[in-house]
């Protein structure tokens, strides 16, 4: 009957199907490896939404190895807030693949309002949709360290207060693999589209455009920083 007791029931390698539906859950991810939640329908009709109390995916494993195996596909995730960090996914200390969603309307005070991300080793994100999320930094995602690939991902219309309207990337030597996506019409004081401030970074941006993106004081397609 939800979301959270079905994971909490999964094995190393299951697949649990959800059936179309809204379900208004809180879900934290368990301490196993290799689960793949996947959508019956699509984001279009089946949807998490967070109730605005916390993030709609809190994913934190202080023991499991969660890599790109474990798989989340074919969802809305929505309504995620009231929470410093992630208000639709906060992922920590991990690295999924997350496929075919849309991370819309969600918030965060602090950065990732869509996504906050955390690596220690690589996650995917790709055919996906990030779409009007809010925060201080990083509007639609924040990544800091470990290596993210970002393969046809439409950042639109989020807004950061600070920095990264679209996506802020910051600190402990990240790698961020940009390819096939898009920013149009987000917004920031600094980097409408995407704002990047770290030493030791490693950006590739291939067949991508930035288009309408505001950056108040600097930058706004692109700003880049080496503090």
């Amino acid at each position: 009957t939800t979301i959270q007791s079905a994971l909490n029931a999964a094995s190393q390698r299951d697949i649990i199907i959800v059936q179309p539906g809204t379900y208004t859950e809180n879900i934290i991810w368990p301490e196993t490896n290799g689960i793949k939640l996947i959508s019956a329908g699509d984001s279009s009709n089946t949807i998490i939404n967070g109730g605005g109390v916390s993030s709609v995916i809190y994913m934190n494993p202080q023991t499991a190895t969660i890599d790109t195996t474990t798989l989340i596909q074919g969802f809305k995730i929505t309504n995620g807030g009231n929470i410093q960090k992630g208000g639709g996914l906060f992922i920590n200390n991990c690295g999924p693949m997350i496929s075919n969603v849309l991370i819309q309307l969600n918030q965060s005070s602090e950065s990732g309002g869509g996504i906050y991300i955390k690596l220690v080793n690589v996650g995917i994100i790709k055919d996906s949709h990030i779409i009007t999320n809010t925060s201080g930094k990083g509007g639609g995602l924040r990544q800091q360290g470990g290596t993210l690939i970002v393969n046809n991902v439409k950042f639109n219309d989020n807004v950061a207060s600070s920095l990264g309207g679209g996506l802020f990337v910051a600190y402990s030597a990240p790698v961020t693999e940009i390819y096939s996506s898009s920013f149009t019409g987000n917004s920031a004081s600094g980097g409408g589209g995407m704002s990047i401030i770290s030493s030791n970074s490693f950006i590739t941006c291939n067949n991508t455009k930035f288009i309408d993106n505001n950056g108040s004081s600097k930058g706004g397609g692109i700003h880049i920083e080496d503090p």
